[in-house]
């Protein structure tokens, strides 16, 4: 079904090997390295899908919640915005993400991914101290992705499997002004972790190709600042997350399923080291929400994600050679808009709608992580299930159009891409 898309892989992968061939004298092992990153270059590209799924009211409403303190979520969403809740609480919840993601051959056909789903999870705590100070903490996946091909379709030598997350823990403290003004801020201590598997085109007797399964982790530091103001119907809310820059060291590549027969496996071990530098990109968010009578709230939202700082990634193998690959990232912007409705005691509504550009340029598209402008809808419910418990439950759809990729720079790899993602979430929320 694939053999005509194939061909024109087959013939860039080709073009590769005798690319590395011309690295005389570098003995095979390092051939391979060198080819091994030719053929990995995007496995960072993706980050993760960006769900913005850290708090499942939030989620009902669009996915951002600046100007707004629903829960101990705030922690998040805005370290300020601690100080205007009136109780501490302990909030926890879980997404369960299910992408549906299709591309279409321009000579084969239409291929679907496999079946995959993913687990974003949070937990926050936030505690009322002594004064016009309040502590709160947050554990959150910020980024989340997990892609799965068929091993024998036409970009198996892209992707087969991609899995990222990223884990985020974030102490932070409110101190409030007066009753207007609120600042808070805190350190973010991030752990990344990635694993993917690929094709290698070693085409021999006995195989027509080889497998390669990548792995790296790292940990890193950044940092969350907040401004909330709060006045009598209308509230303001700021927040700016730094960049995290990430420098795996021990990452590693293994390989199975080569032949012996295979030119360019020659005299090598069956696992490879490498090093590399990944950033997680900075973002500045600002919200704006309106109590219109006390039992309906409207909230506006923008964020500005700085992912242009992922312009490059480096690679190093082994002490003596880096590669700089351009990523050419573009930085986006994403706007939402959500209401929370509070229909009885026990019975609160909420809906939100939003829009995402993407950061993923023309020309530099992935099947790991195939981006596109989104368009985004939600809804959610809350139910008291006792005077201090809250039940919360979201449905996000995350509609990414349709996108064609005429010109591939990195891989020659055309044909048009459609995701969706259907995110469910589940909460819990505790007073006391």
């Amino acid at each position: 079904m694939f053999d005509a898309v194939n061909n024109s892989g087959l013939k860039q992968q080709r073009r590769i090997v005798k690319f590395v061939n011309l690295f005389a004298p570098m003995n095979k092992r390092k051939s391979l390295l060198l080819f091994t990153f030719l053929l990995t270059l995007q496995s960072v590209s993706g980050q993760g899908f960006r769900i913005n799924n850290q708090g499942v009211k939030v989620s009902g409403m669009g996915g951002y919640a600046c100007a707004v303190a629903r829960d101990a979520s705030a922690a998040f969403y805005n370290p300020a915005a601690i100080s205007r809740l009136e109780t501490s609480q302990i909030t926890a919840g879980v997404g369960i993400v299910f992408p549906r993601i299709s591309y279409l051959d321009p000579y084969a056909g239409n291929v679907d991914m496999d079946p995959s789903i993913s687990l974003p999870f949070h937990v926050y705590g936030v505690t009322k101290l002594k004064g016009k100070f309040t502590a709160g903490i947050a554990l959150y996946t910020p980024f989340s992705e997990n892609t799965s091909w068929d091993e024998s379709w036409s970009g198996k030598y892209i992707s087969v499997n991609y899995r990222f997350r990223s884990l985020n823990i974030q102490p932070v403290i409110s101190y409030a002004f007066n009753e207007v003004f609120a600042f808070g801020a805190g350190p973010v201590l991030s752990w990344m972790g990635m694993k993917r598997e690929f094709a290698i085109d070693v085409a021999s007797a006995s195989a027509s190709y080889g497998m390669a399964e990548q792995k790296s982790a790292s940990s890193s530091f950044g940092y969350a600042a907040a401004l909330h103001a709060k006045f009598s119907k209308v509230a303001l809310g700021l927040t700016y997350r730094s960049k995290i820059k990430h420098s795996p060291d021990k990452g590693e590549v293994t390989y199975s399923n080569i032949s012996s027969g295979a030119d360019i496996l020659e005299n090598i071990t069956s696992s490879s080291s490498f090093s590399s530098e990944i950033t997680e990109p900075a973002s500045l968010d600002a919200g704006l929400a309106w109590d219109i009578k006390p039992s309906l709230q409207l909230t506006v939202n923008g964020s500005y994600t700085m992912w242009s700082a992922l312009e490059n990634f480096k690679t190093t193998f082994g002490t003596d050679r880096d590669e700089l690959q351009l990523l050419n990232y573009e930085d986006a912007l994403s706007f939402s808009a959500g209401g929370n409705y509070k229909y009885t005691e026990k019975m609160t509504f909420r809906a939100g709608i939003g829009f995402t550009k993407s950061h993923v340029a023309d020309g530099y598209l992935s099947p790991a992580h195939p981006d596109a402008d989104q368009f985004i809808y939600s809804g959610g419910i809350t139910y008291t299930l006792k005077k201090n418990i809250n039940l919360d439950l979201s449905l996000m759809v995350r509609d990414y159009k349709s996108r064609n990729e005429s010109e591939n720079i990195n891989y020659n790899f055309k044909g048009d891409y459609k995701s969706t993602l259907y995110i469910t979430g589940i909460g819990i929320n505790y007073e006391f």
